[in-house]
């Protein structure tokens, strides 16, 4: 077990030789991922800090291996019949729609919305701006190819959450989406539907001026829980200011905006949105 001493000499060590800040991570996550990275590396803590500060290389490892990836295609389903009742009607009639996937991951959740978009016809007029933190993950994202532990997951969420929305314009398959080598066990994404976001490698909590537009939704979705309360509340915040009127924030299952700001927003589940400001 590490103590409060070797994440702060760690948090030190990224503060003094970066500009990346975990200030403001949860604890207990943070004390997770700093464990399972001194046991990986069967390294002591002071070790681990003195690396990352003496090689530039480690502590992009390091900085990568801290943060969280987990995402599915179509994950949550209640979530995405809500994104399809609530978000697509109130966006539709856009002439240009604008939309940031905020700790993207991987990507199967910015193509998770592609394709809602495409069923209902919207896709070529919205642009897609889908950033993380982890430039390893990022660069997963751009290719878009899944491997065959998660496949018969993705097949299954994809049906499931199609079968539970009513009156689409048409019924998607993921055959329609995805290519699957069964020589390699790969789910790809078709040629079409790539190179249609803008993927970049950002920190919510240092790079926050670098995205100055503004959007019709925001995703973050299972990225909060990772962030003490104070974090959280100058995250939602600056997604806020980041909203066009009547726009919405998806947050994670798990997740929710607290008193004051809960009193800008409508709330549907977990998706916020902006109230109209007058």
């Amino acid at each position: 077990m590490i103590n409060q001493k070797d994440v702060d000499l760690i948090i030190n060590a990224f503060s003094e030789n970066s500009n990346y800040s975990f200030n403001g991570y949860s604890e207990k996550s943070f004390h997770r991922r700093i464990e399972k990275i001194l046991v990986s590396l069967n390294i002591s803590a002071d070790k681990l800090a003195f690396k990352i500060a003496s090689d530039k290389s480690f502590l992009q490892k390091i900085k990568n291996d801290i943060t969280v990836n987990t995402t599915e295609l179509f994950r949550d389903k209640e979530i995405w019949k809500y994104v399809n009742d609530i978000v697509i009607p109130s966006i539709k009639n856009n002439e240009e729609i604008s939309i940031w996937h905020a700790g993207c991951s991987s990507g199967e959740e910015v193509y998770s919305m592609m394709i809602l978009l495409d069923v209902y016809g919207l896709l070529d007029k919205t642009k897609i701006l889908a950033t993380d933190l982890n430039d390893r993950i990022i660069e997963v994202a751009k290719t878009a190819k899944y491997k065959n532990n998660i496949i018969a997951d993705y097949h299954k969420n994809f049906d499931l959450v199609f079968d539970e929305i009513d009156n689409l314009p048409k019924k998607p398959v993921i055959e329609d989406y995805f290519d699957f080598d069964e020589k390699t066990s790969v789910l790809k994404l078709k040629s079409f539907m790539r190179n249609r976001v803008e993927f970049i490698n950002h920190d919510l909590v240092n790079d926050e001026p670098k995205i100055d537009k503004k959007f019709d939704i925001i995703f973050c979705r299972n990225v909060l829980i990772y962030f003490n309360m104070s974090l959280q509340t100058t995250i939602i915040n600056s997604f806020y200011n980041k909203l066009n009127n009547k726009g919405s924030i998806v947050l994670g299952a798990h997740e929710c905006i607290l008193s004051p700001l809960e009193k800008k927003f409508n709330k549907t589940s977990t998706i916020y949105t902006k109230k109209v400001q007058n």
